[in-house]
C-alpha cells in the first residue's frame, strides 16, 4: 500500500531533497532547479582539473591527461569533503560562484589520497 502524500486537502506534498551528507557539491547536483551557465561550467572543470593535478603530483601521480585530472578533482571533492565532515573539520578556500561552492583544499586532499589507495591497490610504485 502506497502511503498517501497529500496535505489532507487532496494537494500533494513537495518532494523532499535529496543530500548525501558531508558532501559540499551533492545540493547542488541534486537540485533539479539549478541551472549552470556554460562559462560557470568551464570554470568548474578547470578548477577540478587544477585540483586532480595538484593532488596527483603529491601522491606519485597517474597516467592520463587533462580528463583524468577533472575526475580526480571532482572525486576529491566528494571524497575529501566526505573526510572533513566525518572529522567535523572546517571547509577552508571553498570557491563560489554562480550558486555552486567547491573545497579547493579538499578536493586536493581527497584527489591525492584516492590516487594512493589507487596505487596501494594495485600495486604500483
Amino acid at each position: 500500500m502506497v502511503p498517501d502524500r497529500s496535505d489532507g486537502a487532496g494537494r500533494p506534498l513537495p518532494r523532499p531533497q535529496v543530500h548525501a551528507p558531508g558532501c559540499a557539491l551533492a545540493g547542488e547536483l541534486h537540485d533539479a532547479q539549478s541551472m549552470t551557465s556554460l562559462p560557470a561550467l568551464l570554470l568548474l572543470l578547470v578548477i577540478a582539473a587544477v585540483c586532480g593535478a595538484v593532488g596527483r603530483a603529491i601522491a606519485g601521480g597517474t597516467r592520463g591527461g587533462i580528463l583524468v585530472s577533472i575526475i580526480l578533482g571532482f572525486i576529491g571533492a566528494f571524497l575529501g569533503s566526505w573526510i572533513a565532515h566525518r572529522l567535523k573539520l572546517p571547509e577552508p578556500l571553498m570557491i563560489h560562484f554562480s550558486g555552486h561552492s567547491f573545497p579547493l583544499l579538499w578536493s586536493i586532499i581527497g584527489a591525492a589520497l584516492f590516487v594512493a589507495i589507487i596505487h596501494l591497490i594495485s600495486g604500483r610504485r
